[in-house]
């Protein structure tokens, strides 16, 4: 964004010649005010610098049409949208807003484009908008859907009406001479003017009126250009080439004949000044709407194309070559140092009466008159080789004493008017103050070489108040009443009652005086200290206060105070200039800034004068910049704030789309404030609801939030602008984050339904093992009963008991004794074994002798037995169910060798280990399975074979029990011939740490 000044008429220059060294004296006169402009070019974001129109929507933001596309405008920056985006042409000529507050944008090309949300739509044309050379010169769109089209072609105006349904109908097309050039939006008002005519038609609400303009210039060849405006009053501003007319209710009344080139634009500001856009002649304002006075000339030589005011009351201008001008306010005026002041650094400025005097670090001294109009003239004074301090001015006649940094150049003086300067005496000299702060015309604070005094400047003599011994170089000074305070920078000392006291030494330190102290001024009952650190420090009798950027004040940084009529305290800082007004009854100060923005020609405001207290003159090495104060704009106005993106994952998104998901939970909030007055310098405030309800500010326009646990958010946004004025209500934006899908309440009672289904299951999975595991339990124990009841059988027991009886009958005594002896022995580890469930093998080893004995002793000895174990076999260590093997043997030596007749009778137990399986088997060399079954059955005998049964429902248990494998193979054995040679039973045993 670049400045420009308008330029300024000069008086011719008057060359006196000071006497006591050469200057160049120049008076120049600048008549009126002179607003100063900002504009914006295509160095700024524009897509050109051929613009055609500023409109401003109803939400506040800027649409500027252009040659290469329309450009919205925020106050930060430019959104350019062509056809790409769906306009119906780059070069827009105008916009137009309808009751439904819908954007429309007319083209070069003749095709009419809209914006519907955020959507660019294209609206249906026909033949009679593409003849050569026609263009759209305004439009209407009624309730009703009707679009009205204003156009013009090389010979003649005429009027389109577009139905909603879709095709144009040309309006009255007999009438060659007469067509509609403009619309209103009162009652449907068609204005219309006549091709190489200066007559006016007006079509109101179905009469029609006809008015002739009077012509100042007998030259017909020209085309009349008609611009019309409504004002605020109801009626119609007319105006043509040659004069301006007011209509209202069917009666035309002559309001100015002027002749001017053709016009392209009018408005009616806030403060009722009329503004006439001319092609080529930038801008005419007249003020109050008063055609009878001069107007003033704003922008000379530019091609303004169109004038739009905001509601913040600036005034926007679209050019044809040279961009956008801004003027953010009327009362706001400039003086360049380039073309006021030869560019020249200014340095120091004071005001007396109604004259200033300006100096700056070339050594030029320049006088400042202001005429009762306002306008102002400047004289210039050329001081060489000298570097100029303003220390004091005294009185309406600006009496001015200034300072040389050169001590071969003595002060100097001038005691009326402005100029010439005048060279002090040697003994003036002497005395001459280096500090100077006004009690009176005739008095003022001063101190000299460390003395502090009393400097009376119609005699220009000091007077000593007080010699210091510290001899301090006093910087500033000031008068509370009785008290004077003086200042060296970085101490306060006070001088009351013939004593000068450090003010700390008696009420105690404060830290506000801790920092450097730039100026010393006082009203009233308070002292004001202009801080480089602190802002404005206000010193009211004990208490001690101060105002700074915590307070709405621009910078903490001040340079400069100074205080007028009213009461007002102006502070000059590094980031503008601020204007403090205190309520009378001690209400919270109120604080108005002006910066760059606000038409300052620099934030680095280094001093202020005041003339009539009406104009305040600022002070930057740029220029000066002057702020009329009785007229200011309109009451600043609270700015806009809107939320423009919200982006999901990085991605912008819609309103439709912020129900989100559980991976969607990075979001960012962009938003700006509407303030063009202040763009740039808006503070923020805001706030997420669920996650804080606590404010937080900044001056960024953007906020990010990062994994967001799911939940329902509110953003809230509010915006300030640098008048302390907050915008009315708050921007929001809501968006839902659903849980994930282990979070949701469905989800989650389908989880708690399966895990009680899960706990049910295993429950009554544990219940079944348990019910099972005891039934294993119960059917071990009744198998090991079973077991214990059929291990040594009744009829065994019956035939041992027999046979010793007999053995003692025969008077075999140590047979029966040793049989005796192995029943008993047999009898009491059958107990002891039937305990466990399982027995090492060396007690297994020693039943099955015993039984085997036994049965030989049964048997008379009618078989031989055989037990072998492998010497890899450790007996006291390998384990097995007691009693299993029993049985088998039993079986063998029962079905197997009792009914062989013939031959050896022999049954072998063979105990081997293999991969921590006990392989036991037993053999015998019996009639064999298939002859043992023949003969129970001749001879009719039910044997139920129990032993064997147990044995195999003992292993099935244990192996369910334990988890075990063991298994039980029989095995028909046959010799070479094929016959039955006796029965191999293999039972495995399993090693397992249950067993």
């Amino acid at each position: 964004m670049t400045s420009h000044y308008p330029s300024l008429s000069f008086w011719n220059p008057r060359l006196p010649i000071a006497a006591f060294l050469f200057s160049l004296f120049l008076s120049v006169s600048i008549k009126g005010q002179q607003p100063v402009f900002n504009q914006f070019t295509i160095e700024d974001g524009l897509p050109s610098n051929e613009t055609y129109m500023v409109m401003e929507d109803d939400q506040g933001f800027l649409w500027i049409s252009t040659d290469h596309g329309i450009a919205r405008f925020d106050g930060y920056g430019f959104e350019v949208l062509t056809e790409s985006d769906g306009l119906s042409d780059n070069s827009i000529l105008g916009t137009y807003k309808d009751y439904q507050g819908r954007i429309w944008f007319y083209s070069f090309s003749r095709r009419l484009s809209y914006l519907d949300g955020d959507s660019i739509r294209l609206f249906h044309t026909q033949d009679a908008l593409y003849k050569p050379k026609v263009v759209i010169t305004s439009m209407h769109v009624g309730k009703d859907g009707t679009v009205w089209l204003g156009n013009k072609s090389i010979s003649r105006n005429f009027l389109l009406k577009g139905e909603p349904g879709g095709g144009y109908t040309l309006v009255d097309p007999e009438d060659t001479l007469v067509s509609a050039i403009k619309l209103l939006e009162d009652g449907g008002l068609i204005y219309s003017g006549s091709y190489r005519s200066d007559e006016l038609l007006v079509d109101d609400k179905g009469t029609t009126y006809r008015y002739r303009f009077e012509s100042i210039n007998e030259d017909q060849s020209q085309k009349t250009e008609l611009a019309v405006l409504q004002l605020r009053n109801g009626e119609l501003l007319i105006v043509s080439r040659y004069q301006v007319v007011k209509y209202h209710n069917g009666i035309f009344t002559p309001v100015s004949y002027i002749e001017w080139r053709n016009n392209l634009g009018l408005l009616e500001d806030r403060s009722g000044n009329i503004w006439v856009a001319l092609e080529g002649g930038g801008v005419l304002v007249y003020r109050k709407g008063d055609f009878s006075r001069p107007p003033e000339q704003l922008l000379e030589g530019t091609r303004v194309s169109h004038i739009e005011q905001d509601r913040e009351g600036g005034i926007w201008l679209s050019t044809l070559e040279q961009g956008v001008f801004y003027m953010a306010s009327q009362s706001l005026l400039a003086l360049d140092s380039k073309r006021f002041f030869d560019g020249d650094r200014l340095e120091d400025i004071l005001a007396g009466g109604r004259k200033l005097i300006v100096t700056s670090s070339q050594g030029n001294a320049y006088g400042i008159e202001v005429k009762p109009d306002q306008s102002l003239m400047i004289d210039r004074e050329n001081v060489a080789n000298t570097n100029l301090v303003l220390r004091g001015i005294y009185s309406d006649s600006l009496a001015i004493m200034f300072h040389t940094s050169r001590d071969n150049n003595p002060p100097m003086y001038i005691p009326y008017g402005i100029f010439p300067l005048r060279q002090l005496q040697p003994a003036e000299a002497y005395d001459f103050p280096r500090m100077l702060n006004r009690l009176s015309d005739s008095t003022h604070l001063a101190s000299l070489h460390g003395f502090a005094g009393v400097f009376n400047t119609p005699k220009l003599q000091f007077d000593t108040i007080s010699d210091l011994a510290s001899k301090k170089p006093w910087f500033s000074a000031a008068a509370v009443g009785d008290t004077f305070w003086f200042s060296d920078r970085f101490s306060l000392w006070s001088y009351s009652n013939g004593a000068m006291a450090e003010w700390r030494d008696w009420t105690g330190y404060h830290p506000f005086f801790d920092h450097r102290m730039e100026q010393l001024e006082s009203s009233g009952n308070r002292l004001y200290i202009a801080s480089k650190s602190r802002g404005l420090v206000i010193k009211e009798g004990g208490k001690v206060w101060n105002i700074g950027k915590k307070d709405g004040l621009l910078s903490d940084i001040c340079n400069h105070i100074e205080i007028d009529s009213d009461g007002d305290v102006w502070v000059c800082t590094n980031e503008g200039l601020s204007r403090i007004v205190f309520p009378p009854n001690d209400a919270k100060p109120k604080i108005i800034n002006y910066s760059g923005v606000t038409s300052l020609i620099s934030n680095q405001v280094h001093k202020v004068a005041i003339i009539d207290d009406t104009l305040i003159f600022a002070l930057s090495e740029q220029g000066i910049s002057i702020i009329n104060k009785k007229q200011l704009d309109l009451e600043p106005i609270p700015p806009l704030v809107y939320i423009t993106d919200i982006l999901v994952n990085d991605q912008k998104t819609t309103v439709q789309e912020l129900d989100l998901s559980y991976e969607q939970r990075s979001i960012s909030v962009r938003f700006t404030g509407l303030s063009y007055r202040f763009a740039g310098k808006l503070r923020y405030r805001y706030r997420l609801l669920g996650l804080d309800t606590i404010w937080r500010n900044t001056t960024a326009r953007q906020i990010d939030y990062a994994e967001l646990a799911p939940g329902a958010y509110t953003f809230q946004v509010q915006v300030e602008n640098a008048f302390g004025l907050t915008s009315e209500a708050y921007a929001s934006g809501s968006f839902q984050i659903h849980p994930p899908i282990w979070q949701r309440w469905w989800f989650r009672l389908l989880i708690g339904a399966a895990l009680v289904t899960m706990i049910f299951l295993v429950v009554n999975y544990q219940l079944n093992k348990v019910r099972n595991e005891n039934r294993l339990k119960l059917a071990y124990l009744e198998s090991e009963q079973k077991a214990l009841r059929v291990q040594i059988t009744p009829h065994f027991i019956f035939n041992s008991i027999n046979s010793i009886l007999g053995l003692i009958t025969e008077h075999k005594n140590e047979k029966a004794k040793l049989g005796l002896a192995h029943f008993a022995r047999l009898m009491r580890m059958v107990l002891q074994l039937s305990e466990h469930r399982s027995v090492v093998l060396s007690e297994e080893l020693e039943a099955m002798q015993l039984y085997l004995n036994l049965e030989r002793l049964r048997f008379d000895e009618q078989f031989q037995y055989q037990i072998n174990v492998d010497p890899a076999i450790d007996p006291d260590f390998v384990e097995l169910p007691p009693m299993v093997i029993q049985p088998y043997v039993e079986n063998a030596i029962k079905h197997g060798l009792n009914h062989k007749l013939e031959g050896s009778k022999t049954v072998d137990l063979d105990f081997a280990l293999e991969n921590d399986v006990l392989v036991v088997s037993i053999r015998d060399n019996g009639i064999g399975r298939a002859a043992s079954r023949a003969i129970q059955e001749k001879e009719r005998i039910k044997r139920s074979g129990k032993g064997m049964k147990i044995s195999e429902e003992r292993i099935r248990i244990l192996n369910e029990t334990l988890k075990t494998e063991m298994e039980i193979k029989v095995t028909d054995l046959y010799d070479d011939q094929g016959h039955a040679s006796g029965t191999l039973v293999v039972i495995r045993f399993p090693q397992n740490e249950e067993l």
